[in-house]
């Protein structure tokens, strides 16, 4: 006899918020407080390039990259 399989876990439904990047994008334009200009991340063991990346875009989207690039660090003016 064999047993029958235990049921299948139950999750919680995933909620998704509203997207903000037609806001967030308005934010970026005509404001100098936010930096300008591109990041390029390096990222894994095989150094990987992830290039062109906006700084303004970040710091709007990002409480972090806008503290960052926000409070006078290097990573600022860095090009």
């Amino acid at each position: 006899c064999v047993a029958a399989p235990p049921p299948p876990p139950s999750f919680a439904p995933l909620v998704v918020p509203p997207s903000t990047l037609v806001a967030d994008l308005k934010k970026t334009r005509g404001d100098a407080s936010l930096p300008h200009g591109p990041v390029t991340f390096i990222v894994g063991k095989e150094e990987q390039r992830i290039e062109h990346v906006s700084k303004n875009l970040l710091c709007v989207r990002s409480e972090y990259y806008g503290k960052m690039f926000g409070i006078g660090m290097k990573e600022r003016d860095a090009a």
